[in-house]
């Protein structure tokens, strides 16, 4: 079986659009959150992102680069909302 990765993998690590993706195989996977809320995440073939990207990375390397690319966003979701606050506050 071929190794696959999603849509964050693709926009965080490989710094890849969706958009540019869009043409290469995949399959969609849907996920639901209960009976009324559904999504649906494609999930590439991991050689054809490598391959358009030109980085090569083992799933190691790959779960390291999505953490710190979490940690990150979510360190600027909180940032935004800080500043927020500090405006609510003036």
């Amino acid at each position: 079986m071929s190794e696959t990765v999603g849509e964050f993998v693709i926009e965080r690590v490989y710094n890849l659009s969706l958009q540019d993706c869009r043409h290469l195989p995949h399959r969609i996977i849907e996920c639901q959150f209960n009976k009324s809320r559904r999504r649906e995440q494609r999930r590439f073939l991991k050689r054809d992102i490598e391959k358009m990207a030109g980085k090569h990375l083992s799933p190691d390397e790959i779960e390291m680069e999505a953490f710190a690319a979490n940690v990150t966003k979510n360190i600027v979701c909180l940032g935004k909302s800080l500043g927020r606050e500090e405006l609510a506050r003036r």
